[in-house]
């Protein structure tokens, strides 16, 4: 296995193998792919392009999809309605929360996805401007966590892999990190009390959990992206709320993310406390690939340490991953569309 790429979560061009991927894929040996709907031609041509993704990876990936519902569904490429966390936790239902998870969780398997990047844990008012709004559950911290863990209760079902996000909480933002490094200026205990509740009482269910491109002053006076800030990462998630699944950075393309650790520094994702880096960017992949295994060719005694605990949490849970799907049906999946539509 090629250490440094399997803390790499990348994204990738087209809906075909061709060429220069299959080289790409070579070197890189990534830990994981993410898919978009760039990605999303025809379900069974999607069934035939990770098949040959998992066939030039030297371990078996994490094949990923942000499929929330409402204004985040993937899935939208191939005709499947999915409500948003909004709409579903206005029912005061959680079944319905857990039924939505499952028949994502069955549809991502038939296609060949392992992960899916949800729910969002974020507390945020449906008509906020800051990127999550109906993406959320709630604005109460109990709500939210109910709905959620219902959610995560019917992907496990199906064997698929939750990822809660992001961390600690972006809700209290008026700006979308897609755009801009977001401020929330809410005390600490405020913080602790509301917006990561959430990810406390949920983060034994969950594998996966994502840390946001937010600042929080009340944490550390160094404006960066949580995910740069080992105040976060390390001494909140992995001490206090002591989180031993994987921990990803957000997508280091996004515009809150600081030139110089994008461009030239990484690896700092890693010293804050991250397991993977999530580059959803193709064009970005391999200098970003080139950079980090240039970092970790002459990293120091902490980041070493760090890299080893990462690797054995990757390779821990890559021994759980169910095997990839046998034949496709096209009959099962229009099925399962069908079902969708009367959630």
């Amino acid at each position: 296995m090629t250490h440094w790429g399997s803390l790499l979560f990348i994204g990738v061009e087209g809906a075909a193998m061709t060429p220069p991927l299959r080289r790409l894929l070579e070197r890189v040996q990534p830990g994981g792919v993410v898919l978009f709907e760039r990605n999303l031609r025809t379900p069974a041509a999607l069934r035939t392009f990770l098949s040959e993704i998992r066939k030039i990876l030297d371990s078996p990936p994490f094949i990923a999809v942000d499929q929330e519902g409402g204004p985040v569904n993937r899935l939208r490429a191939f005709s499947f309605r999915a409500p948003s966390a909004w709409e579903i936790s206005q029912t005061n239902r959680p079944a319905l929360a857990e039924r939505q998870g499952s028949l994502t969780g069955r549809a991502l398997r038939l296609l060949g996805v392992n992960v899916d990047f949800a729910p969002v844990l974020d507390l945020s008012p449906p008509e906020a401007g800051n990127g999550i709004g109906v993406r959320s559950f709630s604005t109460q911290p109990d709500v939210a966590a109910r709905f959620a863990a219902a959610f995560l209760r019917g992907l496990k079902k199906e064997r698929v892999l939750g990822c809660l996000k992001h961390f600690p909480g972006l809700g209290a933002s008026s700006r979308d990190s897609h755009r801009v490094l977001p401020t929330v200026r809410k005390s600490r205990r405020r913080i602790l009390a509301e917006d990561v509740s959430p990810f406390a009482r949920l983060s034994g269910r969950a594998p996966f959990l994502m840390v946001g491109h937010g600042y929080y002053p009340a944490f550390s006076k160094r404006r960066v992206p949580a995910d740069l800030d080992p105040a976060v990462g390390r001494v909140l998630l992995r001490g206090r709320l002591g989180y031993r699944g994987i921990v990803l950075s957000d997508d280091l393309a996004m515009r809150a993310v600081p030139e110089w650790a994008r461009r030239r520094r990484p690896e700092a994702f890693l010293r804050a406390g991250c397991d993977m880096l999530l580059v959803c960017r193709p064009g970005d992949v391999e200098p970003t690939a080139a950079r980090l295994r240039e970092a970790l060719g002459r990293c120091d005694a902490p980041l070493a340490a760090h890299l080893r605990e990462s690797l054995k949490r990757i390779a821990r849970l890559k021994r759980r991953l169910p095997p990839p799907p046998g034949r496709f049906s096209a009959r099962a999946f229009e099925a399962l569309r069908r079902e969708m539509e009367i959630v």
